[in-house]
């Protein structure tokens, strides 16, 4: 496993990205949201909002799933990656 840092407001997994690796959160927020008006960019529909200690795509990323919401940090986010190659 890596460290990394995100910024706000990154997108960590744009919906309809591939997922590639597990994420887990050691501090900061994640969003998982879609838009739900696709005339308007604002309007999006929050799924959830993960913290830390939780995981992202624990199972998802071993047989490669395409993302199917937004993964946003709404706040700077501080975690551990696991890659589907570091894995292998």
């Amino acid at each position: 496993m890596e460290r990394k840092v995100y910024e706000q407001g990154k997108n960590i997994f744009p919906a309809g990205s591939l997922i590639d690796r597990m994420i887990i959160i050691q501090s900061g927020v994640v969003q998982l949201s879609i838009s739900y008006d696709k005339r308007r960019e604002d309007e999006e529909f929050i799924i959830e909002r993960l913290g830390a200690g939780a995981v992202l795509n624990p199972q998802a990323f071993i047989i490669k799933v395409i993302a199917e919401t937004d993964y946003v940090c709404k706040t700077p986010v501080s975690c551990f990656e696991l890659s589907y190659a570091r894995l292998k």
